[in-house]
């Protein structure tokens, strides 16, 4: 079983169960955890965990805003991850005693505290664990859905589950059943997330989901997925990750001009960004802008987002793509001798890419975009 497929198995349903009164108050902060807004988001789940302190909301949301800080800020805390496991633990707790809950909603939370554990565990090669609270967390899902089939925020994990299960090799399908706990059913997992985009609060991630489905060559369907994330976008303009995806996405079809409308890295909406998600985000949205118009044939303006990247002195993997695209950049001008020197230099996971242009000058040679870095999809023990 792949990591990736065992990370979307690992997700998680969102938020609170419709029989719930907090799902109202859930509902009218959804956006600002989609929208990355991580300072506002922490707050208003503080303030709801002090409206309602033996509600599993208030520690579930906690851990929520945790675990996106752990994909997209700029370096990740062992005290964030050790708050984040803390957070969710508390939920399951608070979950499994709340007697005021409607049984629905606490096997809800449950699985959905199950479920981000196993993302993060997944994410830290740790796959006992994650298998574990996989399982836990599908056990809780269906559960929750048996008590209330009404409730159509569950439907996300059903959907994920049931879809992901599906696309496993016929070999393996039987025992990952076992291990998850749920069989694979193609047609009724894209019902289910269709039925959840519907949802005020899981809608944004079934939406999600369903884009990295339909963009699949499995699917095949590269117009729909493009039309979800252009939603999301438009939904949550300040997510710095919905836009580095829909550009990449875009970009590896060679869409060059609908790729950089969609990071629109001169429109202003960084003004109202997340500081600390920009950090980490920044870099990688302007190094997107570089790599495009580098691909159209816009030199000038490839020239001129990669020396605003030099002046962030970014120190990490990103900065050898940065080095790449330089050599590039030299090659399109006609400086072949500097551009070799750019790719006998480069290092790191560039320098497969570096090693053909070698061959083969750029704009001729194997015009890749680099593969995703950012949000992250790995994590420290």
């Amino acid at each position: 079983m792949s990591g990736l497929l065992l990370l979307a198995l690992a997700a998680g349903p969102a938020f609170a169960a419709k029989a719930d009164p907090v799902q109202k108050e859930a509902a009218a902060i959804i956006g600002q955890f989609y929208d990355l807004q991580l300072e506002k988001s922490l707050a208003a789940a503080k303030a709801l965990e002090r409206r309602h302190p033996t509600h599993p909301a208030g520690p579930f949301f906690k851990g929520i805003d945790l675990y996106l800080r752990l994909l997209v800020e700029e370096s990740v805390s062992t005290s964030t991850m050790r708050a984040f496991e803390s957070e969710m633990d508390r939920c399951i707790d608070l979950a499994a005693k709340d007697g005021s809950l409607q049984p629905a909603a606490a096997e809800f939370y449950q699985g959905g505290a199950y479920g981000y554990r196993a993302r993060v565990a997944l994410m830290q090669g740790r796959w006992f664990d994650a298998v574990g609270s996989a399982r836990r967390a599908v056990d809780h899902v269906k559960k929750s859905a048996e008590l209330d089939p009404s409730f159509d925020d569950v439907y996300l994990g059903l959907g994920t589950y049931h879809y992901f299960m599906s696309d496993l090799p016929a070999a393996a399908r039987p025992f990952a059943s076992l291990l998850v706990g749920i069989r694979g059913d193609r047609e009724k997992g894209l019902a289910e997330l269709e039925r959840a985009t519907r949802s005020p609060v899981a809608g944004s991630e079934a939406a999600a989901v369903l884009a990295y489905i339909y963009g699949s060559r499995r699917e095949g369907m590269p117009d729909k997925a493009d039309a979800l994330l252009a939603r999301l976008i438009k939904r949550h303009p300040h997510n710095a990750a919905y836009r580095v995806w829909r550009a990449n996405w875009l970009g590896r079809r060679g869409r060059w001009k609908p790729a950089l409308a969609a990071l629109d890295v001169d429109g202003g909406w960084m003004a109202g960004a997340s500081a600390s998600v920009l950090r980490a985000g920044r870099p990688h949205v302007l190094y997107a802008a570089a790599e495009l118009q580098l691909m159209a044939g816009n030199y000038k303006a490839a020239q001129a987002r990669l020396k605003a990247l030099d002046a962030l002195g970014i120190k990490d993997g990103l900065r050898e793509w940065i080095f790449l695209r330089k050599g590039n950049l030299q090659d399109a001008l006609g400086r072949r001798k500097t551009a070799l020197a750019y790719y006998r230099n480069t290092e790191g996971d560039a320098a497969e890419f570096a090693r053909a242009y070698l061959e083969m000058p750029f704009p001729r040679g194997t015009e890749k975009l680099m593969p995703m870095h950012w949000p992250r999809f790995a994590l420290p023990k």
